[in-house]
């Protein structure tokens, strides 16, 4: 199998992924994609530099809310296309997994990068658990990334990040969260359309609905960063900064519902200057909806970091560690842990080989299984470095399946209610 340590990260977590966006100029221009009124022209825009993330941090005693999260994934058809590809991927971020609502199973949503060389786009698709009814669900415009589906609870619609290019450049624009029916249908844009990145024009992504399917959580930037927690047409925003909104304060990706919807978990990375300690460090983190009680549940030298989910039985909360490599500008290789939400019995899942790429992902609705992607076992053709496909395993990290088997870039999978 094709290790991932001998290209830019290919699981670049969502924090990184926009790190490069927000340290650009939000007076720069943006691109028209076809239908823009619809597909994404008024959510353009070139998104300024970021502060830190959000939620009361129990070494800084803050307050609020959270950052930022979108992750994709790419794929090339030759050399030229791979390097391309890479280049955008150095760019961005993952995306957090919300908690799975208890049920029977259903479809598998996941990211795709068209297997093309230019324009690049990624867009969602969706396959039953044995990888059979494969059928696309958005149809990105040029240059555009559809990524993050995240099922609703009764399974009748899809939320999902796009994110809008700049002067051609994949993932330098806006992200908005959208919705959209599982067939194709009823395509909506739920953040609010406007051109600039400020307090009234905000980037938005990684939404997640809430267990009751009342309400979504969603990472939020408008000048500071934070997590929103607003109504089902994401209205009525209330924001969370776990660590302030001042510059300094860590990252904050990777962001799932308890089956309560009393409690939010999500992952830190201090990487915004020295003022937060461990300089570096990444780590599980869980605080009420409320805002208050935060509180660490990992090591730092675990390094928990990007997607998670809440098991549905509120039993464990399942995470992503990663691994440094030489030849790796960012976290990509790693292993799939699980948690419980007092920070007691961590289990390791999975031992994957060096260099290694593994993103989550979630659980399943009756809680027995787990859907992830990782480029370990994907399929190699010629022309390909083998892109992540995406697998189930049973939730103590055995019997792994392989679902789909393209030579795609595949990610960002979230599994669904029947």
């Amino acid at each position: 199998m094709q290790p991932c340590s001998d290209r830019p990260d290919a699981y670049q977590e969502e924090h990184l992924e926009k790190k490069s966006a927000r340290q650009r100029l939000d007076s720069a221009g943006s691109d028209d994609g076809p239908n823009s009124s619809r597909e994404g022209k008024d959510a353009i825009s070139h998104v300024p530099e970021r502060r830190g993330p959000t939620f009361g941090s129990p070494y800084l005693g803050a307050t609020n809310e959270r950052n930022d999260a979108v992750n994709t994934r790419r794929s090339a058809v030759t050399a030229v296309i791979v390097l391309a590809v890479l280049a955008g991927l150095a760019t961005l971020r993952t995306h957090p997994a919300a908690a799975t609502s208890p049920g029977r199973n259903g479809r598998i949503a996941f990211s795709r990068y068209r297997f093309v060389n230019s324009p690049l786009r990624e867009e969602i698709w969706a396959a039953n658990p044995d990888g059979s009814g494969l059928h696309q669900v958005t149809h990105a415009p040029a240059n555009y990334l559809d990524i993050q589906p995240e099922w609703a609870p009764n399974g009748s619609s899809l939320l999902f990040t796009r994110c809008a290019p700049v002067h051609g450049q994949v993932h330098e624009g806006r992200c908005t969260v959208w919705s959209v029916r599982p067939d194709g249908t009823g395509l909506r844009m739920l953040s609010r359309r406007c051109s600039h990145v400020g307090p009234r024009c905000t980037d938005d992504s990684a939404g997640r609905v809430s267990p009751d399917g009342r309400r979504i959580a969603f990472d939020r930037y408008n000048g500071g960063q934070g997590i929103g927690i607003a109504d089902t047409n994401l209205h009525h925003v209330r924001s969370l900064f776990p660590f302030g909104d001042e510059k300094g304060a860590p990252d904050i990706s990777g962001l799932a519902w308890s089956p309560g919807g009393t409690e939010l978990a999500f992952t830190v990375h201090n990487d915004n200057g020295k003022r937060v300690k461990p300089v570096g460090g990444r780590a599980l983190f869980v605080i009420r909806a409320n805002g208050t009680g935060l509180r660490r549940l990992t090591a730092w030298s675990l390094q928990a970091d990007g997607e998670l989910d809440w098991s549905p039985d509120d039993s464990h909360i399942l995470f992503r560690t990663v691994t440094y490599f030489a030849d790796s500008p960012g976290p990509s290789d790693g292993d799939l842990y699980t948690i419980r939400p007092d920070g007691s019995d961590l289990r390791q899942l999975t031992h994957f080989p060096p260099g290694t790429g593994v993103q989550l992902g979630s659980y399943s609705p009756d809680g027995k299984k787990i859907v992830f992607a990782t480029s370990n076992g994907a399929t190699t053709t010629p022309g390909s470095p083998g892109f992540p496909d995406v697998f189930t395993m049973n939730t103590d990290g055995t019997n792994i399946t392989r679902i789909t088997q393209t030579r795609n870039w595949e990610g960002t999978p979230s599994w669904g209610p029947a």
